[in-house]
């Protein structure tokens, strides 16, 4: 019997043992290499991301498979916004979601963000009080806001000097106090209202 009749039998004879054997293949090959306990990349989320996340709404635009969103619970956020693009992310990221409902509230929503008005309809929407931004040079689509002015804080990763210096500014102008990080290559802008 060649391996394909031999995998249709038994799948035929065991369907129910078939798929404990798949979804514990699958269970341990996509799902446990995505612990929201580890943040991505072995980055240190202190030095990264640092702010008082206690009783905030966090809006995570650009948020993997829910590693920040798991950080920012444990923080103290009530509740994470979290939006990410990428299919596998994001379906990791829906799966971690409900994984973490005991440590709080994260929302989590399939679609990349390029566009200013897409920033604003989150911000509109969802009425945040900090804002993690790392969207892998989109975070440009930020210069052309008109809500930008509504968190109370923003944590940006700018990918060049260019834009990390148009964001500051463009967020010194909206009345934030703004110091820029270097992080691992990149800059991360910390803002948050006068």
């Amino acid at each position: 019997m060649n391996v394909l009749k031999r995998k249709l039998w038994t799948l035929k004879r065991e369907p129910r043992a078939v798929a404990r054997k798949y979804l514990r293949i699958f269970k341990h090959r996509v799902l446990l290499r995505a612990d929201p306990r580890e943040p991505a990349w072995g980055d240190d989320y202190d030095l990264h991301w640092p702010f008082d996340a206690k009783d905030a709404r966090v809006l995570d635009i650009g948020a993997d498979y829910g590693s920040t969103a798991y950080y920012f619970l444990r923080k103290g956020a009530r509740e994470v916004v979290a939006v990410e693009g990428d299919p596998k992310q994001a379906f990791l990221l829906a799966v971690n979601a409900r994984r973490m409902r005991k440590l709080g509230r994260v929302v989590p929503i399939r679609g990349f963000v390029r566009e200013p008005r897409q920033v604003d309809a989150l911000i509109l929407k969802f009425k945040p009080d900090v804002v993690k931004v790392d969207i892998e040079g989109w975070e440009r689509a930020l210069l052309e806001c008109k809500l930008l002015a509504q968190p109370r804080e923003w944590r940006i990763e700018a990918h060049s000097e260019g834009l990390r210096d148009a964001l500051a500014e463009k967020l010194k102008e909206a009345s934030y106090e703004v110091e820029v990080r270097s992080y691992r290559n990149v800059w991360v802008l910390c803002a948050r209202k006068r």
